[in-house]
């Protein structure tokens, strides 16, 4: 196998893979438990329309009254609109997560590089390591991103 050849190491999940990951959340505790919040917030935002709905067309519709209706309305726009602001906050949150745990690990990887000997260097080609680092660091924002938040929604 020659130098440039990707290596297939390990097995699809690692679990001490995933805790040496999900160890550079530790820091960002309050973005993961308020992107969690908001989270379970939309979820229940999501469930009330149809319930709206239903007593709309259940208490008022049926008993022709229009007043109740349009209390129904004003409370459904409330909730649209509530709704939105939990998913905002919650991307935007789980945005500035991936950001700073991008950052962290770009510091410490570059960190890590600059204490090798030359040597190494001779060995393994500098574009193939920046491009390592690079979109490897990239892939795992995307997982922090939007992998744990499909694993806890």
């Amino acid at each position: 196998m020659a130098f440039h050849e990707e290596e297939v190491l390990g097995k699809a999940y690692d679990a001490r893979l995933m805790r040496r990951l999900l160890a550079y959340l530790r820091p960002h505790k309050w973005y993961v438990i308020g992107a969690l919040l908001a989270l379970i917030g939309d979820a229940v935002t999501q469930l009330a329309p149809p319930y709206l709905v239903k007593i709309a067309i259940d208490r008022y519709i049926a008993q022709g009254d229009l007043a109740g209706v349009n209390n129904i309305a004003i409370v459904y726009v409330a909730v649209l609109i509530a709704s939105f602001l939990l998913e905002y906050a919650q991307t935007y949150m789980m945005q500035m997560i991936g950001q700073r745990i991008m950052f962290d690990m770009r510091m410490q990887i570059y960190t890590h590089l600059q204490r090798l000997d030359l040597s190494f260097y001779d060995r393994n080609p500098v574009g193939r390591l920046m491009t390592r680092v690079t979109t490897d660091v990239d892939v795992i924002n995307d997982l922090f991103n939007s992998g744990v938040v499909a694993a806890f929604g």
